[in-house]
């Protein structure tokens, strides 16, 4: 009879300690899952402060923006429908800023913006894409912190390649000069289509020295914009996957060079 009796007890003390183990483990994955949601605002963001020496080094001249999980606090700041969000450091100061493509409803449609906002969640510029054809690659062409762009910009009449430097006082960059975009392939060039640039040719030894020829006899139609006292359209040479539908002859003296002392040439 007693054996019978302590059989019992330990089997009521078994059922309690499973059960008293089963709750344990139900609050810890309860504290688990509030710690994940708690820290799912963070994904991309400060796991990429935490990795930012990693993530701005790049394999080619540009500076690619990084694509991320878009935080919570931008959805919250936005309260828009964000179709992609991107990290950088776009205006120098060592800390990883935000891109954001949004979707808004207007009254006749669609229409497309980019945010772009500052690490400490400041709005310092919002842009319609509103353009056909909209490219631009971040680079580092001088000995200040801030970035400048190499823009594609127009419409199937024709597209504006330019140089510009950031200014977020204004809500378009100020251009520095408009250019002619070749493609170098196995020792031949043909005119680079912003959708088959990949990179800038740059010196090895001197990233900020850019492959640029002033010879060349190309002449642009259409329409594309231009700078009334800049001489005349430089090429810049890239690499890019070519189609080669349209190969460029005749450029001479080609030579690596100081967007500074490029320009001088341009305008004095």
């Amino acid at each position: 009879m007693k054996s019978f009796i302590l059989l019992i007890v330990s089997f009521f003390l078994f059922i309690t300690c499973k059960n008293s183990s089963l709750s344990k483990n139900a609050d810890v994955s309860k504290e688990i899952q509030t710690k994940s949601t708690e820290t799912n605002d963070k994904i991309g963001f400060d796991t990429a402060l935490e990795n930012k020496k990693s993530l701005l080094k790049y394999d080619t001249n540009f500076i690619i923006p990084k694509k991320i999980p878009t935080p919570k606090k931008l959805e919250k700041l936005l309260s828009l429908k964000i179709l992609k969000t991107e990290i950088i450091d776009f205006n120098g100061d060592g800390k990883l800023d935000f891109l954001c493509k949004v979707e808004k409803d207007i009254s006749n449609g669609k229409m497309i913006e980019e945010y772009w906002i500052t690490s400490d969640e400041k709005i310092l510029r919002k842009k319609e894409l509103s353009l056909e054809y909209d490219y631009k690659w971040f680079i580092n062409l001088d000995d200040d912190k801030e970035l400048e762009l190499i823009k594609a910009q127009g419409e199937s009449e024709g597209i504006s390649y330019g140089v510009y430097n950031l200014d977020f006082s204004l809500q378009n960059d100020s251009v520095l000069f408009y250019f002619n975009p070749i493609i170098e392939k196995e020792n031949k060039y043909y005119w680079g289509y912003p959708w088959e640039i990949k990179d800038i040719l740059c010196e090895v030894k001197d990233q900020k020295k850019v492959k640029i020829s002033l010879n060349h006899n190309i002449e642009r139609d259409g329409v594309i914009l231009r700078l009334g006292k800049q001489k005349k359209l430089p090429v810049l040479v890239f690499t890019g996957e070519t189609q080669k539908e349209f190969e460029i002859k005749n450029i001479t003296s080609f030579q690596f060079i100081e967007i500074e002392k490029l320009m001088k040439n341009l305008f004095n």
